[in-house]
């Protein structure tokens, strides 16, 4: 019996290894690697570079850009029927996107595998832009940040 056992599991791990090898195994999620989370920019035009980990048994990569308050008040777009931003088919590590104002952002990236099935997804991570001063003055220091409080839920 105990024999029978060790092949069946055998019999698993070889099926696992041959469908990894065929493209058919479902990706993991990326590592996100840039922009750091809660980055603030003041950069214009508005051009954020994303930059992930590479996954193995990635055939592409598809990243979804999500804008606070730009489809609809108080809202990601995300949230709002049919106002995702999704590329897919990247075939890079990363991604350049001009964001459209100054509003919080996220993001999260997925890989696709040979067979077209996608992987797990990221974590989101955010971003803000906020327009540069025109002159630096004491008070622009003092701008509260995009994200709220420390430790204030969202």
């Amino acid at each position: 019996m105990r024999a029978l056992a060790l092949v069946v599991v055998a019999s698993l791990a070889t099926g696992c290894a041959h469908r990894a090898r065929l493209g058919t195994a479902t990706p993991p999620a990326p590592a996100l690697v840039a922009p750091r989370d809660q980055a603030v920019f003041t950069n214009h035009p508005r051009t954020v570079h994303f930059e992930w980990s590479r996954v193995p048994q990635a055939a592409s990569y598809s990243i979804e850009i999500d804008c606070y308050g730009c489809c609809v008040r108080d809202k990601w777009c995300s949230e709002a029927p049919d106002k995702s931003h999704i590329v897919p088919n990247i075939t890079a590590i990363a991604y350049a996107y001009t964001f459209p104002g100054d509003q919080r952002g996220r993001w999260r990236v997925w890989a696709v595998n040979a067979k077209a099935r996608p992987g797990a997804m990221s974590p989101w991570r955010e971003f803000a832009f906020r327009a540069a001063p025109a002159q630096s003055s004491p008070a622009d220091g003092k701008k509260p940040s995009p994200f709220g409080r420390p430790g204030a839920k969202r």
